[in-house]
């Protein structure tokens, strides 16, 4: 019954058994016709026979009408069968002999003859076209894979039935993933491009510097003081690139999908205290006061190495954008829809125009003075945040505030 799906299936079904019916009907209406024939003979037969008995006997006619019309008893048939048979007349007479059942018969294996002939040329004609049907749809099927092999991944929707529809159906969906992957491959080639050309342009200047530095203490005669002063100066451009480096490749990881976390079950409380502890120093050098709020403990399942990564990006943006004596204020909130992070300062702010770039990598803003930003940490940090299912959010005044609103919602 599943094969009935198909509509190449039920049109030679069909197909068959309207012609089967109308063979039929035709040999019902040949039969008919043809037994009428032998009921005609039949009683012409009996009408010659009464005409000879009356030249001959008109007068006994009476006597002869009543065998034909009401039938024959089995005594007159054996008696007659005897007496026909000394004549060679007898039921093992062959039946060329008897013209009309003769024709007859002959009528009537011509019908069958032309009415299987018939049948069973409109049934060849059925399955061919059928099968034309079937093969057209094949081809279709086959140029359309030649297109994809060719790279032309075309929608080519032909509305197929049955069988070849649901082939069909998977073959478009082949087609929508390898174009999904194509695009995936020609995205990943763009962004291993752009990423060479980052990398490249970022470390032309601490490379340039290096080799300026070391030209400087290879060709000239320099005092103790200022060699030392060079190679500080080498030392902090070595670790420049040695960060940037490390965070281009996290950044290119996450970008890439090639980051597998280890989420647990874990506090945020204490992510955001390991956060804050790492900084510490960094916030005293910039006489900047990090302050933490929670009302209670609040477990999420996060990666808690790399989420401190992100927590670490955004309060250091937030320290080195700010003036002495400021603060960060760190507040968690957590209700039955999700839980939130809020980071901010009291620093210099962001123009509104730059809101919407900031976490693009290596844009720095207007108002960045910072010689060692490079615009990579708030853009690594947005990707740690979404490869948690979180959303980040940002809201600033110039000279009064800069407020990071990260949001997990709860499923």
């Amino acid at each position: 019954m599943n094969d009935l799906i198909n509509r190449e299936v039920r049109v030679s079904l069909k197909s068959i058994l309207i012609i089967i019916f109308i063979t039929l009907g035709l040999n019902i209406i040949f039969l008919n016709i043809k037994f009428n024939e032998i009921k005609v003979s039949y009683i012409r037969s009996n009408e010659a026979l009464i005409g000879k008995v009356y030249r001959i006997n008109p007068y006994d006619i009476e006597k002869f009408i009543p065998i034909i019309t009401k039938g024959n008893s089995k005594e007159d048939e054996e008696v007659g069968r005897s007496i026909l048979k000394e004549y060679g007349y007898h039921e093992d007479l062959e039946v060329e002999f008897v013209p009309e059942i003769y024709r007859a018969l002959k009528g009537v294996t011509v019908s069958i003859i032309l009415s299987l002939v018939f049948a069973g040329i409109l049934i060849s004609i059925s399955i061919y076209l059928n099968f034309k049907s079937i093969y057209n749809n094949i081809r279709t099927l086959t140029k359309d894979m030649k297109y994809v092999l060719d790279g032309e991944l075309k929608d080519n929707s032909s509305n197929m039935e049955g069988d070849f529809g649901k082939l069909e159906f998977a073959f478009n969906d082949v087609k929508k993933r390898l174009r999904t992957n194509i695009d995936k491959l020609s995205k990943e080639k763009v962004f291993l491009v752009e990423l060479l050309s980052d990398i490249s342009h970022q470390l032309k200047t601490p490379l340039s510097s290096l080799m300026v530095f070391n030209d400087i203490l290879s060709e000239r005669e320099l005092s103790k003081h200022q060699r030392i002063e060079f190679l500080d100066n080498s030392r902090i451009q070595i670790n420049r690139m040695e960060w940037l480096i490390k965070n281009l490749l996290k950044l290119a990881k996450l970008d890439a999908g090639a980051i597998i976390f280890n989420k647990n079950n874990y506090s945020l409380n204490k992510t955001i205290e390991n956060s804050i502890e790492i900084l510490s120093q960094k916030a005293f050098e910039h006489e900047v006061k990090i302050v933490f709020e929670a009302k209670e403990e609040v477990f999420m399942v996060h990666d808690k190495e790399w989420f401190e990564e992100a927590l670490i990006n955004i309060v250091k943006n937030g320290i080195e954008h700010n003036n002495a004596s400021g603060y960060v204020r760190i507040s968690l909130e957590n209700n039955s829809l999700y839980n939130k992070i809020i980071i901010e300062d009291n620093g210099v702010g962001i123009d509104k125009e730059d809101i919407s770039k900031i976490f693009i990598r290596f844009y720095k803003s207007k108002r960045n003075k910072s010689k060692e930003s490079v615009g990579i940490g708030l853009a690594l940090s947005k990707s740690i945040v979404e490869a948690h299912g979180g959303i980040i959010e940002v809201e600033s005044e110039i000279g009064k505030f800069t407020k990071f609103i990260i949001t997990f919602l709860k499923y």
